[in-house]
């Protein structure tokens, strides 16, 4: 990916990257200058830059006293990594191009690019010209910074690590397993296990998975795959089943993440549903990545 713009006073600046980069990796670049006229540039940096959007809310009162609540949209940047490229008493002459390789590296515990309904984190890389008496000429390229699943969540080595979630009420007990963590465009997987204490009935068994977000004064919540597990069914005090599932996560679904003021999560829910009382129900998050599997090659 790359950007070219032709600036006044005469200055033709190009910079370029890979489109995608993992968390932690080093992300190449190349930027070339190019002047049409004689100008004594002060510098040339690069910066990466990483921001999120979110909201909060702010309390006005007005000559009335009267108070009046409004949510109001903030921008962060919370990681900017720079590099100097150029700087004075560079001298560039008119017409023949200066161009650098430099590498930039993403920090390792950088969110990943997210944007789901109220979540919106972002990355880019800016090329920046500094030249006296002139605006700075600034020019971005989106870069899609993707993730694995952290070690804290799968564990050092064993990438088919699971979770388990258990929930007790009057009549039965639950247990609800789930992985760790699943890449982007595979399936969940689990198994809930259910102990009945005493005879009940439910009108359905069913599982479900949901996306959270959080963006500060603004929440969303919505479940984008689901899956019967049962129909209707009696349980005595000895029946203790267990039920398998697969839920295909959708094409193109943000990554689990968290910043400094917004998260996104993914859950999976197994809900029992009992006619006119509360349902049984019970969660276990999973931690969804969209980092490209490694060759085998």
């Amino acid at each position: 990916m790359s950007a070219s713009f032709l600036f006044k006073p005469k200055a033709e600046l190009e910079v370029s990257t890979t489109e995608t980069c993992l968390t932690g990796a080093t992300l190449p670049v190349r930027v070339a200058v190019r002047l049409q006229e004689q100008v004594k540039l002060r510098q040339l940096r690069l910066e990466l830059v990483g921001q999120e959007t979110y909201y909060v809310e702010v309390i006005t009162i007005d000559d009335k006293g009267r108070r009046e609540t409004n949510t109001v949209q903030r921008v962060d940047t919370f990681a900017k990594v720079s590099h100097v490229v150029i700087e004075q008493p560079s001298l560039l002459t008119p017409g023949v191009e200066a161009g650098r390789e430099v590498s930039l590296q993403v920090p390792f515990d950088a969110p990943p690019t997210c944007q789901g309904k109220v979540v919106d984190v972002r990355w880019r890389l800016r090329a920046i010209l500094d030249i006296p008496g002139h605006p700075d000429r600034v020019r971005e390229i989106p870069l899609q910074v993707v993730r694995m699943a952290p070690a804290q969540v799968v564990g050092d080595k064993d990438t088919n690590a699971s979770l388990q979630a258990e929930k007790s009420y009057e009549d039965c007990a639950l247990t609800l397993e789930v992985p760790a963590a699943v890449a982007a465009h595979d399936v969940v997987r689990g198994r809930l296990l259910l102990k009945a204490k005493r005879p009940f009935q439910v009108r359905g068994i069913r599982v479900e998975l949901a996306l959270v977000e959080n963006a500060g004064a603004r929440q969303a919540f919505d479940v984008v795959a689901r899956q019967s597990l049962s129909g209707p069914i009696s349980l005595n005090i000895t029946d203790s089943p267990t039920f398998s599932f697969s839920l295909p996560l959708p094409q193109g679904i943000a990554p689990s993440m968290v910043s400094p003021h917004s998260s996104l999560r993914w859950q999976v829910r197994a809900v029992l549903d009992r006619r006119l009382r509360g349902d049984f129900n019970i969660e276990q998050d999973v931690f969804i990545y969209n980092a490209p599997e490694p060759s085998r090659e």
